[in-house]
């Protein structure tokens, strides 16, 4: 019988751990940026809620989608839109979602690392989406070139939505749109 051996101690002396931890760093550096993105828009979101003193009327909630679609939403109503630093906001926020699809890969997927002696790696991505009527699996493969590609793209896409909704953060509160920070009530005369 033909049959593969293995040696145990060769296979031991590989070191495998460095190459899992590389490709979980990889895949926390990309966490980190959708996160990064997601404060920047619940941020922009929330100076926008402030100033209307409502929210979009489209659906909200404390999903990330939400989030994203309220902050589009926001960025196609008039009074918005006639903000100069609206549309490169709107753009940058467009770009990023393009990221989107990654982010449920990269958050939601059971992940399984395959390595060459080399030290050159394959991520395994499967995920299970359920809905009412089925269940459909899906697997995706990113390799190191594909991963650090991804990072750098991802990378971009946030530092520019970060910057844009900064600036359009700073005039929509330039522009006498944001409310005053002065108190409610009148002050109160001190004793005598």
């Amino acid at each position: 019988m033909n049959a593969i051996t293995w040696n145990l101690a060769e296979e031991a002396a590989c070191g495998w751990e460095p190459v899992e931890d590389t490709v979980h760093i990889w895949r926390a550096k990309c966490m980190s940026c959708y996160s990064e993105a997601e404060y920047a828009i619940s941020e922009t979101i929330a100076l926008l809620r402030k100033v209307t003193g409502k929210s979009s009327g489209s659906k909200t909630g404390h999903l990330f989608g939400h989030k994203v679609a309220e902050l589009a939403a926001r960025f196609s109503q008039p009074d918005i839109k006639a903000l100069k630093r609206a549309r490169k906001a709107s753009q940058s926020l467009d770009k990023f979602q393009s990221q989107g699809a990654w982010r449920n890969i990269l958050n939601h997927s059971a992940m399984t690392v395959y390595a060459s002696r080399e030290g050159s790696w394959l991520a395994e991505f499967k995920m299970i989406t359920l809905s009412e009527a089925n269940s459909t699996t899906s697997r995706t493969f990113i390799d190191e070139a594909m991963a650090q590609d991804m990072l750098l793209g991802l990378r971009s896409a946030v530092q520019s939505l970060a910057t844009n909704l900064q600036h359009f953060r700073t005039e929509l509160a330039a522009e006498g749109k944001a409310p005053s920070v002065t108190p409610s009530a009148p002050g109160a005369q001190g004793s005598r």
